[in-house]
């Protein structure tokens, strides 16, 4: 069989005696195909191999690019998406769906927590975080904009907040923070750098909430922190760069600030004034005044901060060689905001975090260069686009072409919490997916990796992470071994142990009785040990299996006896999704 590189069939010579997909006119077959569509049996007509429709290159395409642009796909969902390959279809069909609340996800997971300690005898609970983490994970497993929340999960990281501050137990915030980062996962980049901005969550992370104007007499200063990181973190970088990533240097080959100290002085200035926009139950309940003086305990987290410009640094400020005209406190943000939003840095920095989050952690120049154009201009004129961002970032041939897949620079170590999200997708049924497990689930990664548990503003790593070995020296990131080690990769591999073989998961005090994986589906097809790996080829390593690591599998479930009891058949499969999800074939996606 001849294959020609795209575009170049007219030249290609023409051949009427070859036999592939689709070409089997006059052709007896006396060969099969490894196994029939369902995946399970063996009893394929040879047909099948000459018309495609045994191949599973179509199969592996759509699972990679699923566990890039979503949580991982289920067999349902990797079936549906290799009928046609049409990954920019799939994007604008995804964003097509209806946006979820993660707080009305969160509040539903509440109220079901709180029934269940009525029934168990105990008292009501108070909405909390960890009712926030039980409705992302009921989210993330069960809803159909596995886009939107992919894309919420990556700025989750890029624009941080944390349960280790003083937002420690407020679930509402969370939950509002994460809806602004769902709605705004196809919106633009500048009116999500507004909303960060006045989000109280944000507000309180990282102090501008309450952030009062200078005050001599006092020798009180505006706070700086939120300008900084502002800058530093969410837009610009610390470094002036060029279109395509790379850093400028200056005619000594000095690497050139992209902002000074009078430059967070500055533009914590303009941060100042900003307090409660409303009042949330509690506070209403106790009759409070909604001012300048309301605390956080009172503030209403879904409602973006007020201004009170009695409280606002007055007079011009000076950012990034532009003047600010200080003619009132919103009208300062807004300034700050377009002077970040159409800074030449912004495109590019943005751009390559979120190549990092979704495909590779080494992208090329010129990957980087065109994300960045995209952000640019979206092709219709219009800068900061986040779905044509996320298009160029899941489209670029870097992401598709199988060809950058062997470069040794190229993929990344996939984070625990979206290893444990693909588990369940591609392993459970929705039917199986109850309720109280979900308020179980989100343990298995608290303690390895868990949305908004950060340490620090800077995430749970460094984008630019070089762990030492052959990756720093070959000058290659891999941000994600910052928390992988002897430790954190233990404990992954203990926990997966716990929630993959068997009734030992999590023990619910609630319910007494245990909550744990379920996949009767697959135990009670799985015979043939070679079509059982195949399929979880298929479903978390995307046809790039090793030889070495199939062989291992082959071997550890030969040792059971295939037609044995219900319980051998549910030891082998647990055996076989514990070895595939602690490989490195599988933790490292290409």
């Amino acid at each position: 069989m001849f294959i020609f590189p795209k575009g170049t069939e007219a030249q290609a010579p023409v051949f009427e005696d070859y036999v592939g997909a689709g070409h089997a006119e006059g052709i007896t077959v006396s060969v099969s195909s490894d196994y029939t569509r369902d995946g399970w049996t063996r009893n394929a007509t040879g047909e099948r191999t000459i018309d495609g429709g045994g191949l599973d290159a179509a199969r592996m395409e759509a699972s990679r690019f699923l566990a890039q642009a979503g949580l991982g796909g289920s067999p349902q969902e990797i079936e549906a998406l290799a009928e046609t390959l049409d990954f920019e279809g799939w994007i604008d069909w995804q964003y097509s769906l209806e946006n979820y609340s993660a707080a009305e996800r969160a509040y539903a997971a509440f109220d079901t927590y709180n029934s269940l300690l009525s029934t168990a005898g105990g008292a009501a609970d108070e909405f909390h975080f960890r009712h926030f983490q039980a409705g992302l994970w009921q989210s993330a497993l069960e809803d159909k904009d596995v886009l939107r929340q992919r894309i919420a999960l990556a700025m989750s990281e890029i624009f941080v907040i944390s349960s280790f501050s003083n937002l420690a137990g407020t679930g509402e915030a969370f939950a509002s923070y994460h809806d602004m980062l769902r709605k705004h996962a196809d919106g633009n980049f500048r009116d999500l750098l507004f909303d960060i901005s006045l989000h109280p969550a944000m507000g309180v992370f990282l102090s501008h909430f309450k952030n009062g104007k200078t005050d001599p007499e006092a020798n009180t200063f505006p706070d700086e922190n939120f300008a900084r990181e502002l800058m530093q973190l969410f837009t610009i970088g610390l470094y002036e760069l060029n279109p395509d990533g790379t850093e400028k240097t200056d005619a000594d080959g000095n690497l050139i600030e992209t902002y000074t100290p009078g430059d967070v002085r500055e533009l914590s200035k303009v941060f100042t004034g900003l307090a409660a926009g409303g009042l949330n139950e509690r506070g209403m309940q106790e009759g409070i005044n909604l001012s300048w003086h309301t605390g956080r305990a009172f503030m209403d987290f879904a409602l973006p901060m007020t201004m009170h410009d009695d409280w606002h640094e007055p007079g011009p400020k000076y950012l990034l060689g532009n003047t600010i005209n200080g003619s009132d406190g919103l009208g300062d943000i807004e300034a700050a905001v377009d002077i970040l939003f159409e800074h030449p840095n912004t495109g590019p920095f943005f751009a390559k975090h979120m190549i990092k989050q979704l495909v590779t952690s080494n992208p090329s120049p010129a990957y980087v260069a065109d994300v960045a154009a995209a952000f640019a201009d979206n092709g219709e004129g219009v800068r900061g686009d986040i779905k044509a961002v996320v298009k160029a970032v899941l489209l670029h041939e870097e992401a598709r072409d199988c060809l950058w897949q062997n470069t040794a620079e190229h993929g990344k170590l996939r984070a625990p919490t979206l290893r444990t999200m693909h588990m369940i997708r591609a392993l459970a049924s929705n039917s199986e997916v109850t309720t109280p497990w979900i308020h179980y689930l989100r343990h298995f990664a608290v303690s390895l990796h868990s949305p908004y548990m950060s340490p620090s503003v800077f995430n749970f790593y460094l984008p630019d992470h070089r762990p030492n070995g052959p990756v720093a020296d070959m000058e290659l990131s891999a941000p994600e071994f910052e928390i992988h080690n002897s430790l954190s990769s233990i404990a992954y591999i203990n926990q997966l142990d716990l929630a993959t073989r068997g009734d030992r998961f999590f023990n619910s005090p609630l319910l007494n009785e245990p909550v744990a994986m379920a996949y009767e589906h697959y135990e009670s097809k799985i015979i043939d040990t070679d079509i059982w790996i195949n399929k979880l080829d298929v479903l978390f390593t995307h046809g790039r299996l090793s030889d070495e690591t199939r062989e291992i599998l082959r071997e550890a479930l030969n040792e059971y006896t295939p037609n044995a009891s219900a319980d051998v058949r549910k030891d082998r499969t647990d055996l076989a999704v514990f070895l595939m999800m602690i490989s490195p074939d599988y933790t490292v996606l290409k």
